[in-house]
């Protein structure tokens, strides 16, 4: 896994840091997908730019096959700072996971991978 992203906070939903300054791009894209298809709530940097579907993964707890994932884009006339952020809108036990999106459909990289509990 990698360190540019972290669990900023778990208050109101899992909230996500990523360091944008570990992606050379100018508009890097990252997909998340958790298994309840709950979506995300972009907070800093981030916006969404539709879906993705990324293939070829192995199984991570309730995450089997195609992961239709929520395109996030950190467009560079946003980028004021080197860090994004955006919030899982999940409830209840779920699990998820982060993807850099590479350039040049160069395929998806494993960033983050998690499960959480909420009532």
């Amino acid at each position: 896994m990698s360190e540019s992203v972290i669990l900023r906070r778990i208050s109101r939903g899992a909230e996500f840091e990523i360091n944008l300054a570990a992606f050379p791009e100018a508009e890097p894209l990252f997909a998340y997908v958790d298994d309840v298809g709950c979506g995300v709530e972009p907070l800093e940097g981030l916006v969404v730019d539709g879906v993705i579907a990324i293939a070829g993964q192995p199984p991570y707890m309730w995450l089997k096959g195609l992961r239709n994932c929520v395109l996030l884009k950190a467009p560079a006339d946003r980028r004021e700072g080197t860090r994004a952020a955006f919030r899982s809108l999940g409830v209840g036990e779920f699990c998820l996971e982060i993807y850099h999106v590479l350039p040049n459909e160069g395929g998806a990289e494993l960033l983050h991978r998690d499960d959480f509990i909420f009532k």
